[in-house]
């Protein structure tokens, strides 16, 4: 009986019927010497929250560099969600941006 229960719950996960996972991979690549990061972050978690991490990581200042995607500004109460961010998409880091 456990073997037929395997086999029903393997075909109730059909791809059209997952739920949208609640993590996601992004990139965070500077155009500075600084490496590249990865980070797993919530949809629903405020973009500060990634912010800080690669601010600490990278051991920089956020206050002085911008995050864009898609060539746009990041604000830090955005959400992945919010910005249509998808698993491995990548975020830029600007050190040295004036204005913005």
């Amino acid at each position: 009986m456990a073997g037929v229960t395997n086999v029903v719950k393997v075909e109730a996960n059909k791809p059209d019927a997952v739920e949208p996972a609640t993590h996601i991979n992004v990139k965070i690549r500077s155009n500075g010497n600084v490496p590249e990061y990865s980070f797993r972050v919530k949809r629903s978690a405020p973009m500060k929250k990634l912010m800080d991490a690669y601010g600490e990581a990278s051991k920089i200042d956020i206050r002085t560099i911008k995050f864009l995607f898609d060539g746009k500004l990041l604000k830090p109460v955005n959400t992945p969600d919010q910005l249509e961010l998808e698993d491995g998409d990548e975020i830029q880091v600007v050190e040295g941006m004036i204005g913005g």
